[in-house]
């Protein structure tokens, strides 16, 4: 298995080890304690790629009523070979994804850079930490297959949204995902 993961323009990036996982949850928990004393909202956006990358940023340029931003926004990301490079990218204020609307890379800068209101990370303990959380993972499952919508979905999918649910306490009981939960009927639809 890879050791490293590689940006599209060639940049190859270790990829993190446990020895790095404490150390690296711990600047997340000192980052978000820093944000809630502001008084901002924690928001994780699980997956920064060409959808996730954008909202993260989008949601970090937001403004409070007050004038003040209001969010604190925690990129995350799987530390696979294959998208890892996305966080380190993310962490010096570049934009992972190249997209047409030329607002997004300068803003993707100002919020990492200048506002300090976006993060990123590989360590999804990060969605405990959480006051909202999104979901942008890779869900190309009708691609698979010749487009059979029956295939499996594919691995960022079937990775993502499980430690998602199992970190927010949505695997196992007690839970507030239970079947005696208030939610239970919007998540069984």
């Amino acid at each position: 298995m890879a050791t490293y993961s590689v940006s599209p323009a060639g940049e190859r990036f270790p990829l993190p080890t446990p020895a790095d996982d404490a150390r690296e949850i711990a600047r997340i928990e000192t980052l978000v304690a820093h944000a809630r004393a502001d008084g901002k909202e924690i928001v994780v956006v699980m997956g920064v790629g060409f959808v996730g990358a954008v909202m993260a940023a989008i949601v970090a340029d937001s403004m409070a009523a007050d004038g003040r931003p209001g969010k604190f926004v925690i990129g995350c990301q799987r530390p696979s070979p294959r998208s890892y490079w996305k966080i380190p990218l993310l962490a010096r204020g570049e934009s992972p994804v190249k997209a047409e609307d030329p607002d997004v890379a300068p803003m993707i800068h100002r919020v990492v850079v200048e506002k300090k209101t976006l993060v990123a990370t590989h360590h999804s303990d990060c969605l405990r930490l959480a006051d909202c959380v999104v979901v942008d993972v890779q869900c190309d499952y009708a691609f698979l297959n010749g487009g059979d919508p029956r295939t499996p979905p594919s691995s960022s999918l079937a990775g993502g949204v499980p430690s998602a649910a199992a970190a927010l306490g949505c695997l196992g009981a007690p839970s507030p995902c239970s079947a005696s939960s208030p939610l239970a009927p919007l998540l069984a639809a």
